[in-house]
């Protein structure tokens, strides 16, 4: 259990990192749905969360790794949108899983800052498949500047770079969605951004320095 989390946050970052270099090849995509599933399901097992969330998570990720390999190698927009809702679906089950295990520790640690982080890249990365499934779904929810279509490799880096800035709050302009379905999930995530750092991940940090400062004066 020790570092767990820490582990998971290395592997969603250098999912993060390396997403638009293994984007490139067959290898590379397949390693992009192994990778994060694979993550998971070992922190859910390290943490020891319980046997149904066990099996739920490891059905979901074996799941979507299985039809996220079969999208690689099959056209078909239905292929495509099937394996991304069943990573969705993964992906938001493991977030839940994962802020239930924080807000119930009893001590704030390192790892438990790591895994508060590391939902926040969760978060990041959901909603970024969220808004491809609706770009398989509909080609016309987002304008994007680059020429590529919202199905293709280049869409789905677009679609993960777009779901971070939107979650930062930064909002460059060059996506713009167009969709009623874009446009709520676009909010929705810019509001969970700021929620989460403002009262999550800052009462984590704050409890995890008042806790150090009594250790080093008891």
């Amino acid at each position: 259990m020790k570092d767990r989390l820490f582990y998971l946050f290395v592997s969603l970052l250098t999912l993060v990192v390396l997403s638009p270099f293994l984007l490139s090849g067959s290898l590379g995509k397949i390693i992009l749905y192994v990778l994060p599933m694979a993550a998971g399901i070992s922190t859910v097992y390290g943490l020891r969360l319980g046997r149904r969330p066990m099996i739920i998570t490891l059905s979901l990720g074996v799941l979507s790794v299985a039809l996220g390999t079969a999208s690689v190698f099959v056209e078909g927009l239905s292929v495509h949108g099937v394996a991304t809702l069943c990573t969705a679906v993964f992906y938001g089950f493991l977030i839940g899983l994962l802020v239930r295990y924080i807000v119930r520790a009893e001590k704030v640690t390192a790892d438990i800052l790591f895994g508060s982080v590391s939902v926040y890249l969760l978060i990041g990365i959901s909603f970024s498949i969220i808004y491809r499934f609706i770009g398989i779904l509909n080609p016309a929810a987002f304008t994007v500047t680059a020429e590529a279509p919202v199905a293709s490799v280049a869409g789905q880096m677009s679609f993960m770079y777009y779901s971070f800035v939107t979650l930062t709050t930064l909002g460059y302009g060059d996506i713009v969605p167009l969709s009623s379905y874009a446009r709520t999930f676009a909010f929705l995530e810019a509001i969970t951004g700021v929620l989460y750092v403002a009262i999550l991940i800052s009462r984590l940090v704050g409890l995890y320095i008042t806790d150090s400062i009594m250790k080093k004066n008891a």
